[in-house]
């Protein structure tokens, strides 16, 4: 499609289809938002750069303007956050690493 960027990625398969696939991706921003250390988000972090995606790492001091706006726009009132392609907020970094988990295929296949 003209003026969209694809990103590609070969995933191995599952035990049962141990061959190697290739997965096609929408290269698109998404946004983190959390304090200038390691902390949480670093998990999200390493998944985002293994997995190629696309990621505007907002770091955040304690007490500054910024964290009073990220704490605001996020729906449970705390940080990390992930803000998606369609503007969707997503906090909790368990929740967040799942969804990255889930769309670089470094999800498990079983729930």
């Amino acid at each position: 499609e003209p003026g969209k960027q694809w990103y590609q990625r070969r995933v191995r398969g599952s035990l049962s289809d141990p061959g190697v696939k290739c997965i096609s991706f929408l290269l698109v921003m998404h946004r983190l938002t959390y304090f200038n250390s390691r902390g949480y988000a670093e998990p999200i972090r390493i998944l985002c750069s293994l997995g190629g995606v696309s990621l505007e790492d907002v770091r955040v001091d304690r007490g500054s303007v910024e964290l009073r706006e990220a704490l605001a726009a996020s729906p449970g009132g705390c940080i990390p956050t992930l803000q998606l392609p369609t503007n969707e907020v997503v906090c909790q970094s368990l929740a967040i690493t799942r969804y990255l988990g889930a769309i670089t295929g470094y999800c498990g296949s079983t729930p």
